[in-house]
């Protein structure tokens, strides 16, 4: 009995050292009701508005298919950040979306102290046989000690660029203290991604082009190895293929 005894440590051992680190959680381990709090800002009619997610290379591996079984349906892809860095899982990412029901786009996070012009071309040059079914996204969140005048006029020159070059109009990220410190009123004619995480979201009283809410970076989706963004479209349609 000894023996036996032995065998099954050994061999229980050697399962806990070989097992794999990632394992996909199937659909119906995860929870995809909106929160309480998102559906009081939104109203009745919140269960039926679009949700989604955004993800880098820092949210892991992505099975798209279980993605889509998961009260998912869009995904903003980062593609580019800077003049010169790529998101490496982007390209790949765009190919396993193929044949997939997911809309779908790419974003660019932006770099204060680089030029606008050559960001811009960097992130077109990128996505350009993406095939993306939804607007191009700008994510604005760090000064780099830039003051404000300078951001302004650079995100301006972005999003008028990439707007030019895709004859589509992209969409501002950011959170609500940023674009009061930052950007302000001036960008209300470009549709605004909000970043706020609590129950009672901090809305700048002039912004007057809210589109998306991203409500929490905790979110559990099938398919996905680590936490990730949720967001839920709270207002008219997005659509626009680039």
């Amino acid at each position: 009995m000894k023996i036996i005894k032995y065998l099954l440590i050994i061999v229980a051992a050697f399962i806990l050292i070989e097992r794999p680190h990632f394992t996909l959680l199937k659909p119906q381990q995860i929870k995809t009701a909106l929160p309480q709090h998102v559906k009081s800002r939104l109203g009745t009619s919140a269960h039926a508005k679009l949700q989604g997610i955004d993800i880098s290379h820092y949210d892991g591996r992505v099975d798209f298919e279980l993605v889509g079984q998961s009260n998912v349906h869009f995904v903003y892809m980062k593609a580019t950040q800077g003049t010169t860095y790529i998101d490496p899982t982007y390209q790949g990412r765009v190919s396993a979306l193929k044949g997939s029901e997911l809309l779908h786009g790419a974003y660019h996070f932006y770099e204060p102290d680089k030029d606008a012009i050559a960001q811009a071309t960097h992130f077109l040059e990128q996505i350009k046989i993406s095939k993306h079914t939804l607007p191009p996204m700008l994510d604005v969140e760090i000064t780099q000690q830039t003051p404000p005048e300078d951001i302004k006029k650079g995100v301006k020159l972005w999003l008028e660029h990439v707007h030019k070059a895709l004859k589509c109009q992209p969409i501002l990220y950011s959170y609500g203290s940023f674009w009061e410190e930052n950007l302000g009123d001036e960008f209300n004619d470009y549709p605004f991604w909000l970043a706020d995480y609590a129950t009672k979201p901090n809305v700048p009283a002039q912004l007057k082009n809210w589109r998306i809410w991203q409500y929490t970076d905790q979110g559990q989706i099938s398919g996905i190895e680590h936490k990730v963004d949720r967001n839920i479209l709270i207002e008219k349609e997005l659509t626009c293929h680039v």
